[in-house]
């Protein structure tokens, strides 16, 4: 509730500018977050694959190699030798929180962003106590930790827990236990801790926070001398502490957000009702309006005293802008010309070992109920959660007609034993279970013996 009266935060806000302009970045934040979840879903839910991969990797148009930074020194502390695609990845994504902030990844992109507001929200409207909040320095310490973890276990350990990884999951597989770590972390902020996770313990915000001190884009309290104290954006600011040195600062102090907690998520900016707020830039030089003469900075053309638009200067932040965009461009044409460990271009495929086809041998099972082995290449089949090419030809009432061994009634039965119409959910990704045949040279001695079964 705001300080000044019994009415809810933003309310006079929304009289003041409107509904939507009172929730502008609030509203964009959750189409920016929503577009960068469809791009990755696109793929396994309706085959559209513009983006190949997750947050913590992937493959943009097949050309564009992107690396969540974070998770590539984890690589190097557990002694992984990183592909080239993934030094370049994770030096341009780098390279774009330096410049727009790192914590702008919290609530810009990460999806666990919505759920953590949601909780937030639902805490504040039950009226619940705070409850226990950590020390503010305690994510230091667990990102810390997640980097001793990944050198003592040789392995990316935070992406083992990690709850965007986990809604990833969950969300392309289904229900599964992915989600409790998605829960846990929404129950986490509603009756532990208020804004706990995203405030206090989450590395990720941690590593981002500190990859972005030094970034261009900031907000600024511009115009703290029309601060009414109603206090809306103590109460909707994630990370509260970043306001007061820049709101509440004396006339002399500059009056940039430079915290490095700062998500620059603009709510602030949307709840003040007389734009004491605005987005700007980290060389903004124009003192707080009302500040004594003395300590203004010389200006060639001062700004009047009565104008209400926002302080930003664009021309910086299109340079800003425009610099993120020479770093991706620089990024794909580098990508184009690099060459794999394996000897091949990047985008170049590299063909398996020779196949057989279905004219040839098939080779024998090795032991009883050995999954068999397919005898023809599957490099271009389609599978995924909508579509199986598999089952055009060995589905049960496909395989006479193309002269293809039929589906085991196993795949034909669910958990229960129940049996089904088609194939059950549990056998749908072929792949898991079934692998190309080849004659390929054994890597190490192998004394293996078949069980004539």
């Amino acid at each position: 509730m705001s300080a000044k009266s019994n009415l809810p935060v933003g309310y006079d806000a929304k009289l003041a500018k409107g509904w939507l302009k009172s929730h502008k970045y609030l509203l964009l934040r959750r189409i920016s977050q929503a577009a960068f979840l469809a791009l990755f879903l696109a793929g396994p839910w309706f085959g559209i694959w513009w983006v190949k991969g997750n947050l913590a990797g992937s493959l943009t148009f097949g050309l564009l190699p992107l690396t969540d930074p974070l998770v590539f020194l984890q690589g190097l502390a557990a002694s992984f030798v990183p592909a080239t695609t993934a030094i370049l990845g994770a030096l341009i994504v780098a390279a774009v929180y330096a410049l727009i902030g790192g914590r702008t990844y919290c609530s810009w992109v990460c999806p666990i962003n919505p759920v953590t507001d949601l909780a937030h929200w639902l805490h504040v409207k039950l009226d619940l106590p705070k409850g226990w909040q950590p020390k503010p320095g305690t994510r230091l310490w667990v990102l810390a930790m997640v980097f001793v973890v990944s050198a003592l276990t040789g392995t990316i350990a935070w992406e083992l827990v990690n709850p965007v990884t986990m809604l990833h999951r969950g969300l392309v597989f289904g229900m599964g236990f992915a989600w409790a770590f998605v829960i846990a972390v929404f129950l986490f902020d509603l009756v532990v801790s208020r804004r706990g996770w995203c405030g206090h313990l989450c590395p990720v915000g941690a590593f981002y926070g500190l990859l972005g001190q030094k970034s261009l884009l900031w907000v600024t309290a511009s115009k703290r001398a029309d601060c009414d104290d109603c206090m809306d954006c103590f109460a909707v600011c994630p990370e509260m502490q970043v306001i007061t040195p820049a709101l509440r600062g004396r006339d002399a102090d500059p009056p940039l957000i430079l915290d490095r907690d700062c998500t620059n998520c603009g709510r602030c900016i949307d709840v003040c009702s007389v734009d004491v707020f605005s987005f700007t830039h980290r060389f903004d030089t124009t003192p707080p309006r009302g500040a004594p003469a003395a300590t203004r900075n010389p200006r060639p053309k001062p700004r009047p005293e009565t104008e209400r638009r926002p302080t930003m200067k664009r021309t910086h932040l299109a340079t800003a802008l425009a610099a993120s965009a020479l770093v991706l461009a620089a990024g794909v044409a580098f990508a184009q010309d690099l060459q794999s460990l394996r000897g091949a271009g990047v985008e170049e495929q590299v063909g398996l070992p020779a196949m057989f086809h279905q004219d040839e041998e098939r080779f024998s099972r090795n032991y009883r109920l050995q999954p068999p082995l397919i005898p023809h290449s599957i490099d271009q089949y389609q599978i995924d959660l909508r579509a199986n090419q598999c089952l055009s030809c060995h589905d049960w009432t496909q395989a006479g007609d193309k002269g293809a061994p039929t589906l085991s009634m196993t795949h034909y039965q669910d958990r229960e034993g129940n049996q089904l119409d088609r194939v059950a959910g549990t056998r749908w990704f072929c792949t898991q279970c079934h692998v190309p045949q080849a004659n390929a040279p054994e890597l190490v001695e192998n004394t293996f013996t078949s069980s004539g079964n």
